[in-house]
């Protein structure tokens, strides 16, 4: 019994230490309705374009579920191997993702610049102890 639960710790503890991995082709599970916090940016409008950020997946970070924000707006959690579709104006905005308290990460944040009818891709992984809020296919 002994011997199952040191091979047992080891193997949990084994998956936890890997990389993350990106999902391919922005494949992942939309983020639910019900965790987002705002009725705003859910739906295209006219002169918008989408913000697509699509969380890896492993089990580094997997206990972790970051909240995103927008120029400090609460926007929704996202959970590993999930994606969020932010419709927005033209334009600059800051975008944050905030650990939980389950997370021993720092806050990952970055600049992304939106255009008119078109996608910016970013990726949030973990790298280490590190959250990283990247543009996808990097």
């Amino acid at each position: 019994m002994r011997a199952f639960i040191i091979i047992f710790t080891v193997a949990i503890l084994t998956g936890c230490v890997g990389p993350t991995v990106p999902v391919q082709g922005y494949n992942g599970l939309t983020v639910p309705p019900s965790t987002w916090r705002t009725q705003n940016y859910r739906v295209p409008g006219e002169n918008t374009g989408l913000l697509l950020l699509q969380r890896d997946t492993g089990m580094r970070g997997a206990a972790c579920k970051p909240g995103i924000s927008l120029d400090g707006e609460d926007i929704a959690r996202i959970d590993v191997g999930q994606k969020l579709e932010i419709h927005l104006n033209a334009g600059r905005y800051l975008v944050r993702a905030n650990p939980n308290p389950n997370c021993a990460a720092s806050v990952a944040e970055t600049y992304v610049e939106i255009a008119e009818s078109s996608t910016t891709a970013y990726r949030l992984g973990f790298v280490d102890r590190q959250m990283i809020l990247v543009p996808a296919g990097q």
